[in-house]
């Protein structure tokens, strides 16, 4: 009996390329639009919960989009290149970053979770033990150096410092410190809080809070101090937008990017609630909500890459600390941003680009 012969690997070098078109090194121009001339901007993470409609706004823009995806192949669109790689080669990014101006670096395993040592190095040498996040952030920083690419927008955290609490908190901060330390001209971190809305079955935060508010009759409502400032999607992707053309007036930026609406955690569980026509459940709060929240919590702890509400509780806002605001980027949240009542029952955002077929790859 003959074994069955198995599929052949892609490896990274081939896959990279699988969808780049008629050219193994492309040079991505803007050929249309009022953005005729001007380069391309790169995704990181281009097929994730942000960079999905990241991608999709830039493009309905009229911008030239290269999307860096590792596992999930993006939506084909017109004015996007998806180029599959997990940066984990500095080699390997020299081709996509050719021709391309500005890198939004949106790509970070394991997010709010953390590293999985829990444990947060910030020497940043050769022998310096490093999470894999920061090494392949290096990997990215050394290949833009090297391609001379102009700028770099890092989406980092609201809370991200040396001395934070939570694991994910400091990994961020490590990541702000090798952005600012290189030689890239032009340096914009950004650090929003809660993100929301858009796509549900990709929005980790609403799809946290349903889950504790499917139980029958009540709800767990845990005792915190402080408020959070939830961003819908849509506002956020338009706020980055605003960072990736304009000229800057100093070469290092740091932007707190948060919503303009403070609310209690028990003001976002009645909100919710009232959304999915469940307001008639009473919340429990104080005492005797921490605990009803760590027994319903309690099973999930077998799922380890599930995340839950205490990861999210760390953006909350609870003193005077003053934040580095963009005032183009607020003058966007006064004039047009979602209410956090009206965020939560928007479905889909409004405007998309039109979608296109890829040609087969040669």
């Amino acid at each position: 009996m003959k074994r069955a012969r198995s599929k052949p690997k892609i490896t990274l070098a081939k896959a990279i390329y699988h969808y780049s078109g008629e050219t193994m090194n492309p040079s991505y121009k803007v050929n249309s639009g009022d953005n005729e001339g001007s380069s391309a901007i790169l995704v990181t993470g281009g097929s994730g919960y942000v960079g999905t409609e990241l991608v999709k706004y830039l493009a309905s823009m009229g911008e030239t989009v290269v999307s860096m995806y590792r596992h999930r192949l993006p939506e084909p669109r017109e004015h996007v290149f998806p180029v599959c790689s997990d940066l984990a080669s500095e080699e390997l990014l020299a081709a996509p970053l050719r021709g391309v101006e500005t890198v939004i670096h949106l790509a970070w395993e394991r997010n709010l979770l953390g590293p999985e040592s829990g444990n947060v190095s910030f020497g940043l040498g050769r022998n310096d033990t490093k999470t894999n996040n920061i090494r392949l952030l290096q990997n990215l920083v050394a290949a833009m150096e090297k391609a001379n690419t102009k700028r770099i927008v890092f989406v980092s955290a609201h809370g991200a410092a040396y001395n934070a609490a939570e694991p994910f908190l400091r990994e961020k901060y490590c990541g702000e410190i090798c952005i600012l330390n290189s030689k890239i001209p032009e340096k914009v971190v950004v650090r929003p809080g809660i993100i929301y809305g858009g796509d549900q079955k990709r929005d980790r935060f609403m799809s946290t809070i349903r889950r504790i508010l499917r139980f029958p009759g009540l709800y767990p409502v845990p005792m915190v101090n402080g408020k959070l400032y939830p961003l819908y999607i849509g506002d956020f992707v338009k706020g980055l937008m605003t960072l990736v053309r304009r000229p800057l007036q100093e070469p290092n930026k740091i932007i707190d990017f948060l919503g303009t609406e403070g609310l209690k955690i028990e003001e976002i569980f009645k909100l919710i609630a009232e959304s999915d026509n469940k307001s008639s459940k009473v919340g429990i709060g104080s005492y005797f909500g921490n605990i009803l929240l760590s027994l319903i919590e309690k099973d999930l702890k077998s799922d380890q890459n599930l995340v839950r509400l205490k990861n999210y509780l760390v953006f909350r806002k609870n003193d005077d600390r003053k934040l580095m605001l963009d005032e183009d980027i607020q003058k966007i949240l006064k004039r047009q941003s979602k209410r956090f009542k009206e965020g939560v029952r928007t479905k889909k955002l409004s405007k998309e680009a039109p979608q296109v077929k890829l040609a087969p790859s040669r």
